[in-house]
């Protein structure tokens, strides 16, 4: 069975549509997109990294939920808290959502700090030095010379097992701490946590600082003005 794609509409410049502003009027950068049945949807860029760091904290809390669960459990005969798959399942949701979105986070604030200080991108795809060269290239202080920089990269570690597995990184006797799940059922995941979420919201404050003072005034160069989309929008539902 063949599946039809339906050819992406295109949006073109129409003047019609332009309203003027004067001199000095703060710009708000959009998204547009083009739904299906609604016409045009524009919505206004969001800053991304907060929400995303703040759904990784969700999950640490999530995570520290199943923790006290486990401490209620009783061991066994040889000392040993035997957990059902039931027991652990809500960990596996929790650990991923903390790890990834604790890197993802990064990701976005590094993407923000580069395009606002105009920066080059660092080359390749490592974490660790591109938020160091983030800081460091917008005027901040180098991370990596703070005592909570290791749990940044213990949790890029995880998320790198987490997003590529292998049967080495899903189950392991003798580096069982390397078991990204395994590895999130002990206290260590959660200090490593709290470390990584200390320092990043350490970063993200000098940088709020930091950002304002380098939004100054500008001039703006428009390509073109006014949109206008192929699909006709659609009214609202009554109420």
């Amino acid at each position: 069975m063949m599946l039809s794609v339906p050819r992406r509409k295109s949006m073109r410049s129409d003047q019609s549509f332009a309203r003027p502003h004067g001199v000095g009027a703060s710009v708000v950068c959009v998204q547009v997109l083009e739904h299906e049945s609604l016409g045009v949807i524009a919505y206004e860029w969001p800053r991304f990294w907060p929400d995303v760091l703040a759904g990784s904290r969700s999950a640490r809390d999530a995570l520290s939920d199943l923790h006290e669960h486990v401490a209620h459990a009783a061991p066994g005969h040889d000392g040993t808290r035997d957990l059902s798959y039931a027991s652990v399942q809500p960990a596996i949701a929790a650990h991923v959502q903390m790890v990834v979105n604790a890197v993802l986070a990064i990701r976005y604030l590094v993407l923000e700090v580069e395009r606002t200080a105009v920066l080059l991108p660092a080359s390749g795809d490592d974490d660790l030095g591109r938020l160091r060269a983030a800081c460091v290239g917008s005027g901040l202080t180098d991370p990596a010379a703070d005592e909570r920089w290791p749990a940044v990269g213990e949790l890029v570690a995880m998320r790198h097992r987490i997003e590529h597995p292998t049967q080495e990184s899903i189950y392991s006797v003798d580096q069982w701490d390397r078991v990204p799940l395994a590895w999130s059922l002990t206290s260590r995941a959660l200090k490593v946590f709290d470390s990584y979420d200390s320092l990043i919201t350490d970063i993200a404050g000098a940088w709020e600082t930091q950002r304002a003072a380098l939004s100054v005034p500008g001039t703006l160069q428009v390509a073109g003005r006014g949109l206008r989309a192929k699909r006709s929008a659609k009214k609202p539902p009554a109420s």
